[in-house]
């Protein structure tokens, strides 16, 4: 958002929508990382969301981190619609859900770790894919 204000010299309140999705994206790989580790970090006294909400409820949470991300950018793309290329960024749709159904079955950090990586390419295919899209539009 501040790049955008320092090239268009004004802010447009949509642009939250897009801003939210990276942030609700980049949390979600956080969210991982804390869930894999919460036995340790919960020995060692470290707070993390995890740690705090507990296991079934951290997962929960990432559920809806992944959720609410993509909604944003599904408002966005309704309000802003002008050409199908802005739909590219649902190509993340399947990963998503593969993200989401792992982290809620998988227990062992060993298990966990790998959607660390895939949930981290999911937010650059995001940013690629919504990017290229809209400025096709």
């Amino acid at each position: 958002i501040g790049t955008y204000y320092l090239q268009a010299h004004n802010f447009d309140w949509i642009l939250l929508l897009p801003a939210s999705t990276c942030g609700f994206f980049s949390t979600a790989v956080l969210n991982i990382n804390n869930i894999r580790d919460i036995n340790s970090d919960k020995l060692s006294g470290k707070n993390s969301v995890p740690v705090r909400l507990g296991p079934k409820k951290a997962r929960i949470y990432h559920c809806l981190l992944l959720i609410i991300g993509f909604l944003c950018a599904v408002a966005y793309t309704i309000i802003e619609f002008k050409t199908p290329w802005q739909l590219m960024f649902l190509v993340i749709t399947p990963l998503l859900i593969i993200n989401a159904k792992s982290i809620v079955t998988k227990q062992k950090a060993s298990e966990i770790d790998p959607y660390l990586k895939q949930m981290s390419i999911t937010t650059l295919i995001f940013v690629l894919t919504f990017g290229i899209g809209n400025i096709l539009k």
